[in-house]
């Protein structure tokens, strides 16, 4: 099935839009939903899910040799195009240059709330980085929209899954604690 070329121009429309969420000041939400994505598009019942999904394949396909790549977003599942990874570095700022405190804060933070069903709490962060303060470095990744806190807890703010891919994260973690002698690999 051959889709038409206002198909793609809705979903480069959806996909890379941005809009803000009233709900939560700076909270900036990218892409559209699929149920969205799939009623814009006229896609209704099973036919039109199979049409939908083959249309996001062939999408994809097409879209890569300019570098582009659709992601979803794993804390809120917005679908959105994003460059491909070394495009992506290319253009990308790194809020994290010169703060090398403030990465291995988040590193920590984000491996907490990935063990702990979301989120985890200030004395489990201090004791984890062996420091006596950490609030700063909370409430500076609070401000850079990459934290969310709430008294004591402390959670990913949903951008996160914007930069982040969490499956390369969590193979990287894992190769290191292999490394470091910390897991053993299953038989």
């Amino acid at each position: 099935m051959k889709f038409k070329l206002n198909e793609y121009a809705i979903l480069f429309h959806l996909l890379s839009r941005q809009q803000s969420d009233n709900s939560l000041p700076g909270k900036i939400l990218i892409g559209s939903h699929s149920e969205e994505l799939k009623d814009k598009l006229g896609m209704k019942g099973k036919i039109g899910q199979d049409q939908y999904q083959r249309l996001l394949e062939q999408f994809a396909e097409n879209i890569k040799p300019f570098g582009l790549k659709i992601r979803q977003n794993p804390f809120n599942h917005y679908w959105y195009l994003t460059q491909n990874h070394d495009i992506q570095n290319l253009f990308a700022g790194n809020p994290f240059s010169n703060k090398t405190r403030l990465a291995a804060t988040f590193t920590v933070i984000l491996s907490l709330c990935l063990i702990n069903s979301g989120s985890t709490d200030l004395g489990t962060i201090q004791k984890v980085r062996k420091k006596m303060d950490i609030q700063g470095d909370v409430e500076e990744l609070c401000q850079l929209y990459l934290l969310k806190q709430s008294g004591n807890q402390v959670k990913i703010h949903e951008n996160v899954g914007y930069y982040l891919d969490l499956d390369q994260f969590s193979q990287f973690m894992e190769t290191e604690a292999y490394r470091a002698g910390n897991l053993k690999k299953d038989p």
